[in-house]
């Protein structure tokens, strides 16, 4: 539903949006705490994730947590538009 321009959820919809990220965090979580990834770039890719779904609730959580993480408002600007012009080159594949 649409309200001056912007998306509103239904419960149900936020229920699910909570529900199905809520399961990938003890993955997430392992991988920062035995270093398998780095957190920055764990962020980086829930923010990419969260520009291809176009959730509001998740782009609002991951925004925060990315310039909590250090990203710069350019970078983030940058990953919401789809343009990734300055990533580690350990992270081109992903």
């Amino acid at each position: 539903m649409m309200h001056n321009g912007r998306e509103l959820y239904s419960l149900k919809e936020i229920y699910r949006i909570v529900y199905d990220g809520s399961r990938t965090a003890p993955y997430i979580g392992k991988a920062k705490r035995t270093k398998e990834l780095d957190p920055g770039f764990i962020e980086r890719i829930m923010l990419a994730v969260t520009e291809v779904t176009g959730c509001e609730i998740c782009s609002y959580a991951h925004t925060n947590m990315v310039l909590e993480a250090g990203m710069s408002n350019e970078e983030i600007q940058e990953m919401l538009a789809g343009v990734m012009s300055d990533h580690p080159e350990s992270e081109a594949l992903a």
